[in-house]
Protein backbone atom coordinates (compact mmCIF):
# COMPACT_ATOMS: atom_id res chain seq x y z
CA UNK A 1 0.00 0.00 0.00
CA UNK A 2 1.03 3.57 -0.62
CA UNK A 3 1.23 5.84 2.45
CA UNK A 4 -1.84 8.06 2.91
CA UNK A 5 0.43 11.07 3.40
CA UNK A 6 1.88 10.77 -0.12
CA UNK A 7 1.19 13.92 -2.15
CA UNK A 8 0.64 12.77 -5.72
CA UNK A 9 0.14 16.33 -7.00
CA UNK A 10 3.76 17.30 -6.43
CA UNK A 11 5.95 18.79 -9.10
CA UNK A 12 9.03 16.66 -9.19
CA UNK A 13 12.64 17.24 -10.12
CA UNK A 14 15.50 15.14 -11.46
CA UNK A 15 14.06 14.38 -14.89
CA UNK A 16 10.38 14.22 -14.09
CA UNK A 17 8.42 17.28 -15.15
CA UNK A 18 5.44 16.67 -12.91
CA UNK A 19 3.01 14.16 -11.50
CA UNK A 20 -0.68 14.58 -12.26
CA UNK A 21 -3.77 12.75 -11.05
CA UNK A 22 -6.26 11.51 -13.60
CA UNK A 23 -9.56 9.71 -13.20
CA UNK A 24 -10.00 7.66 -16.37
CA UNK A 25 -6.73 6.28 -17.68
CA UNK A 26 -8.09 4.75 -20.88
CA UNK A 27 -9.97 7.90 -21.91
CA UNK A 28 -7.13 10.29 -21.04
CA UNK A 29 -4.44 8.22 -22.76
CA UNK A 30 -6.58 7.83 -25.88
CA UNK A 31 -7.05 11.62 -26.02
CA UNK A 32 -3.33 12.26 -25.56
CA UNK A 33 -2.49 9.83 -28.37
CA UNK A 34 -5.13 11.45 -30.61
CA UNK A 35 -3.40 14.77 -29.91
CA UNK A 36 -0.05 13.30 -31.00
CA UNK A 37 1.45 12.64 -27.57
CA UNK A 38 3.43 9.40 -27.35
CA UNK A 39 2.78 7.36 -24.22
CA UNK A 40 6.15 5.95 -23.10
CA UNK A 41 5.03 3.41 -20.55
CA UNK A 42 1.93 2.22 -18.67
CA UNK A 43 1.97 0.24 -15.40
CA UNK A 44 -0.77 -0.99 -13.10
CA UNK A 45 -0.46 -1.86 -9.42
CA UNK A 46 -2.97 -2.77 -6.72
CA UNK A 47 -2.98 0.87 -5.50
CA UNK A 48 -3.08 2.72 -8.84
CA UNK A 49 -2.33 3.03 -12.53
CA UNK A 50 0.57 5.01 -13.96
CA UNK A 51 1.53 6.31 -17.40
CA UNK A 52 4.48 8.40 -18.56
CA UNK A 53 4.65 10.96 -21.38
CA UNK A 54 7.03 13.78 -22.39
CA UNK A 55 6.09 17.45 -22.48
CA UNK A 56 7.18 19.71 -25.41
CA UNK A 57 10.45 20.48 -23.55
CA UNK A 58 11.15 16.74 -23.25
CA UNK A 59 10.51 16.64 -19.49
CA UNK A 60 9.06 13.36 -18.29
CA UNK A 61 5.52 13.67 -16.91
CA UNK A 62 3.89 11.01 -14.76
CA UNK A 63 0.13 10.47 -14.78
CA UNK A 64 -1.42 8.67 -11.83
CA UNK A 65 -4.90 7.19 -11.40
CA UNK A 66 -5.48 6.02 -7.82
CA UNK A 67 -7.56 2.89 -7.36
CA UNK A 68 -10.24 3.46 -4.77
CA UNK A 69 -11.07 0.43 -2.59
CA UNK A 70 -14.60 -0.82 -3.25
CA UNK A 71 -15.14 -2.00 0.33
CA UNK A 72 -14.65 -5.26 2.13
CA UNK A 73 -11.94 -5.89 4.73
Amino acid sequence: MMPESTDHRRLAVNGIGGVFLFSNKAKELAQLETDGVAVEKVEEFDYGRFAWIRDPDNNRVELYEPLVPTGGD
